[in-house]
């Protein structure tokens, strides 16, 4: 039986992060029928290469050919494939991408710890000297920390 569907595509291999990217179908397997040739009928999927060096998967499934591309993309490699039936895992109907930082990422952020409150558990200000038997609770008011864990260190 004579393969039909999806046999090459094209688009940016290395996209900046941020930024749709546009993917199409430039070339049809000779046995596809005039009919089926149509952009409409073709699932775009996105994967990315794990440890082990292969591709599995991201869920990322759509109907057309674009792509944006996460802020953390950059330190990853994927594989776009566009497809009728089911993914053939190879080229040149799929592309390997590997998305480049924008130049907005370019400047790292200073991130900073503003200010520590200290209270007791009870929200009352601590205004007496501490035994080690007293329950607080430490506010940090920081900038551009957003998702970082911050770790607490006891003694002297």
């Amino acid at each position: 039986m004579a393969k039909k569907g999806v046999l090459r595509i094209t688009g940016n291999t290395a996209p900046k992060t941020g930024v749709k990217t546009f993917y199409k179908v430039t070339e049809w397997y000779p046995d596809t029928p005039l009919s089926e040739r149509k952009e409409s009928l073709v699932t775009w999927e996105l994967f990315r290469k794990r440890e082990n060096g292969k591709f599995t998967t991201t869920h990322i499934k759509k109907k057309v050919g674009e792509f944006t591309f996460g802020k953390d993309a950059w330190q990853y490699t994927y594989r776009v494939e566009g497809y009728v039936d089911k993914p053939e895992g190879k080229e040149p109907m799929s592309i390997i991408v590997q998305p480049q930082k924008s130049e907005q990422q370019a400047s790292p952020k200073e991130k900073e710890i503003l200010g520590v409150k200290l209270t007791f558990q009870d929200g009352t200000p601590v205004n007496k000297k501490l035994s080690y038997k007293d329950r607080l609770w430490a506010t940090a008011k920081c900038h551009e920390l957003e998702g970082e864990h911050c770790f607490h260190s006891l003694g002297r």
